[in-house]
């Protein structure tokens, strides 16, 4: 049972995928990758920079909008460069229309 109630849903994530015995890495990707910065997990950066794609692309969650900047750190520290990223968060995007117009 989590009892604190100051915890933010990041932090409630990272103890759900603790107790369900998920990497470490993963949990702890999830619990910074609003406010990555200073840290250098590149999983961290990866999923900050995944999450504002989606953000940018109308599929964010309400509230989170203001976390998803593409600074060149998160770029640097996920090792990816910003161009091949926008050409993959647009293949991404179009799979995902194709995929919404054949279950649709």
């Amino acid at each position: 049972m989590l009892r604190d109630a100051q915890l933010t849903s990041a932090q409630v994530a990272e103890k759900v995928l603790v107790h369900w015995r998920m990497p470490a890495e993963t949990a702890l990707a999830i619990r910074h990758h609003c406010l990555p910065r200073h840290k250098h997990n590149p999983m961290i950066h990866l999923l900050n920079l995944a999450a504002g794609a989606a953000d940018h692309r109308g599929y964010g969650l309400p509230g989170e909008e203001g976390y998803w900047k593409f600074e060149p750190e998160n770029f640097t520290k996920a090792g990816v460069d910003p161009k091949h990223f926008q050409g993959a968060a647009e293949a991404a995007d179009r799979v995902f229309h194709r995929l919404i117009k054949a279950t649709g």
